[in-house]
Parts: structure tokens; C-alpha cells; sequence
């Protein structure tokens, strides 16, 4: 008897561990649930949708006692391969969500909001979403190409802590970064935040650089260097650019700092080095 009841404590724990990681998995999978995806401690691939799988697998494992349905005045058959499909095939979907937790899982598995911020088709199979198609309408690629000689950012310098709610905005938290009305009303006017303050398809094209594990960037400042400088992240046929403006990383001043982005289709480094430099030295 007692052996029953140690037996029955250990499949409620994981039945209601299980019921929990599954409820977090399956809000992940919707996005409600998007904080996982600043990739905390170990976890740098997909935690979130791992929770599905590692719920799914604790609640098989905590179903074992089902096994004893067959059982009769016995062991049977029927109740060794009941027991050997949850308890095994439970650790298995444990693992699995675990590695897709740590090191990342295949695309067609990922929600389509995580696909969809990480420049892939929406849904498996999809077409790929087209780099050009996906900037603002006011970016310079979509509106028309700037003059090198007098070219600035379409938008202006902008706070950056209204940036930040742009960047924050990947992972749900938009708010935390700027709780001005104006500045967040702001970005929804440009095609950066929808009315849930989650980031639209131009936004995560700007923020390529941090959504994209591929992307790869280069600075562009004065020599030596002022108080402005580009961040340009190349993307099939197009380069983001982020401008900064007092914009030290080593002990920047969100409430003194400002910057600005553009999408363009200029790809050669030396052709983007050219187009801002302009605005690069025409700040100390």
C-alpha cells in the first residue's frame, strides 16, 4: 500500500508540473507568452516552445499508473507496453523539448510569430518573405533613394528609448523600455508596433541584427570617432541601417541618446559607407 501511494505521489507531480509546462508551451506557441525569447542562462534556443514538449512528456509519464487498468490480478501484456509508451515515450518528448530549450529546433516546428520575426515564411513551405517587400514605407528603399549629398534618416533622430520599445517589443515588452503615449503612438503611425504593441514584420526586419542568429554586422563612424555612428546589417539585397547619436555602449544614456533607421538597397559596404557619411560628420 505504501508503495502505491509513493507511486501515486510521484505521477501527481508530474501531472501537474506537466499540466503547467504544457499551458506554458501552448502560450508560447500563440505568443502570449514571448519573455523566453531573450534566451535566459543555458536555454539559447527555443525555451518556450520546448515547454510544449516537456509538458506533454511529463504528463505521460505521470499517465503510468494507467497502466494498471490492464493489470488484473497481474501483470499483462497489455499494461507492460501501456507502461513502457508513457513512461518511455514521456522521457523522450522530456528530452526532446529540453535540446529544443538549449540548442534550438527545427523551423517548421517554431511558432509562426518566431518565424515570422526571424525574416522565414509564416507558415512551413511558405514563400520566403522578400527583404525589400518587408521595409516601412518610408524607409528609402520603398520611397526612393536619398541623394548622397544631403541624405539623413527619413524618420529623424528619434529617443532611444523609443528604439529600445521597438527592440523590447520582440520579446513582449515593448513598455518596459518607453511608457510615453506619444512615442509608442509614434511607432504604431510608422508601421513598427501593431495595436498589441508587438513588433510588425518592418520592425523585425529592423531589428535583423538581433532576431536573425545569421546576421552579420559592420560599424561605420568618422576617424577618429564622434559622437554619431551606423550599425549596417546586410539582408538579401537590402542593408539596415541604424543610426546612433551619443550612443557610447560601454555607458549609454537612454534619456540623452537618439538615433534613427533606414532600410536601403545599396549592399557594397563602400557604397553604404559613402551614402552616410555625410550624416556621420556632420555632428562633432
Amino acid at each position: 500500500m505504501k508503495d502505491m501511494e509513493e507511486f501515486g505521489l510521484f505521477a501527481g507531480v508530474f501531472l501537474v508540473g506537466g499540466l503547467l509546462l504544457l499551458l506554458l508551451g501552448i502560450n508560447a506557441y500563440r505568443g502570449v507568452y514571448r519573455g523566453w525569447l531573450v534566451r535566459p542562462s543555458i536555454f539559447q534556443g527555443y525555451l518556450g516552445p520546448g515547454l510544449l514538449y516537456a509538458g506533454i512528456g511529463a504528463l505521460m509519464i505521470g499517465s503510468t499508473p494507467l497502466a494498471t487498468l490492464w493489470t488484473g490480478t497481474g501483470p499483462t501484456w497489455m499494461s507492460g507496453v501501456a507502461f513502457v509508451v508513457l513512461f518511455f515515450g514521456g522521457i523522450l518528448a522530456v528530452i526532446t523539448g529540453f535540446a529544443f530549450a538549449q540548442w534550438g529546433m527545427p523551423a517548421r516546428l517554431r511558432p509562426g510569430w518566431v518565424r515570422e520575426i526571424e525574416g522565414l515564411p509564416t507558415t512551413p513551405g511558405g514563400p520566403e518573405p522578400v527583404a525589400s517587400e518587408l521595409a516601412p514605407a518610408w524607409s528609402t528603399v520603398t520611397a526612393g533613394r536619398a541623394d548622397v549629398a544631403v541624405y539623413s534618416p527619413p524618420l529623424g533622430l528619434i529617443p532611444a528609448r523609443t528604439m529600445a520599445a521597438v527592440e523590447w517589443s520582440l520579446v513582449g515588452k515593448a513598455r518596459t523600455r518607453q511608457r510615453d503615449e506619444t512615442e509608442l503612438g509614434r511607432l504604431r503611425s510608422w508601421g513598427l508596433l501593431d495595436d498589441q504593441e508587438h513588433p510588425t514584420r518592418a520592425a523585425s526586419l529592423l531589428m535583423s541584427r538581433k532576431a536573425r542568429k545569421d546576421a552579420a554586422t559592420y560599424r561605420l563612424e568618422a576617424d577618429p570617432p564622434g559622437t554619431r555612428h551606423v550599425v549596417a546589417t546586410p539582408l538579401n539585397g537590402v542593408t539596415v541601417l541604424e543610426f546612433r547619436q551619443d550612443w557610447d555602449g560601454r555607458g549609454l544614456n537612454v534619456d540623452q541618446a537618439q538615433g534613427s533607421w533606414d532600410v536601403v538597397s545599396l549592399t557594397d559596404p563602400e557604397q553604404v559607407s559613402e551614402l552616410v557619411h555625410g550624416w556621420i560628420v556632420s555632428a562633432p
